[in-house]
């Protein structure tokens, strides 16, 4: 079924209970449901998903507040010459 919004035509391939509810109340006839039409962007993006990381980046304030707590209450000394 083809249908035009705002000059631009959208060809539906299939419907959920609610759409066919719709249009069952105003009394439009749908088509049987289509095969999906070949996307051969979404199977390249299948085949392109990145693989799991093996290593974990680390914010950087987070590590700079862990180094903060873990030097709380020491004191630093150094003597000089």
């Amino acid at each position: 079924m083809d249908v035009e919004i705002y000059e631009v035509t959208y060809h539906i391939v299939d419907y959920d209970e609610f759409t066919k509810n719709i249009f069952d109340r105003v009394r439009i006839k749908l088509n049987r449901n289509e095969e999906y039409p070949y996307d051969p962007f979404l199977i390249n993006q299948d085949r392109m998903k990145p693989h799991p990381r093996t290593t974990t980046t680390q914010d950087p304030e987070k590590l700079a507040l862990r180094q903060f707590l873990r030097n709380d209450r020491k004191v630093l000394r150094f003597y000089a010459v």
